[in-house]
């Protein structure tokens, strides 16, 4: 259920461009999963309401002509921010020379690695904007994961071959 909803989270931040708006519901009809207290309780409800997940913001189809280094750090403060709304404690972190490294850290297992990377799409919205690699690192005792983007093609694996498509 956990992964479920971090697929459809990343999915929507695949995309990058714009600021996630939630669909409206209506009146009476179910609660507004955004309102719940705890996380459990907004996954079971965007499991029950999937129209209150948040909108898919237009697709990136080239970086806005900035500096590669804002962009990427506009990526990462967007990213951050749309798992705190949606109340996943996840700090999400750019670092590197030029800020080419997201670091993506929190309570993570393999499983929830491979939906983001994977099927959330963010390997391939990381290269798109110029991150060299993406870091999974998990705060307990499950792992790291580290996905090396220098190559013509996102990665199917993370470099120690743990995570695979």
């Amino acid at each position: 259920m956990h992964a479920q909803f971090l697929v459809a989270l990343m999915l929507r931040l695949s995309a990058f461009a714009g600021v996630l708006s939630a669909t409206s519901v209506m009146a009476g009809a179910s609660p507004d999963c955004r309102s719940l207290s705890t996380l459990d309780e907004r996954m079971k409800c965007y499991d029950a309401n999937p129209g209150q997940m948040p909108a898919l913001p237009p697709p990136l189809h080239s970086p806005p002509r900035q500096n590669g280094e804002s962009v990427r750090l506009e990526f990462r403060h967007k990213m951050e921010t749309t798992f705190l709304e949606h109340g996943v404690s996840m700090d999400v972190i750019a670092n590197g020379t030029h800020a080419d490294i997201l670091t993506i850290f929190g309570y993570l297992s393999k499983a929830t690695v491979y939906q983001i990377a994977f099927s959330g799409r963010v390997l391939e919205s990381a290269k798109e904007i110029g991150f060299k690699k993406v870091d999974f690192d998990d705060r307990g005792a499950e792992g790291h994961w580290i996905f090396d983007l220098s190559g013509t093609t996102p990665p199917t694996c993370d470099t120690s071959r743990r995570v695979c498509r």
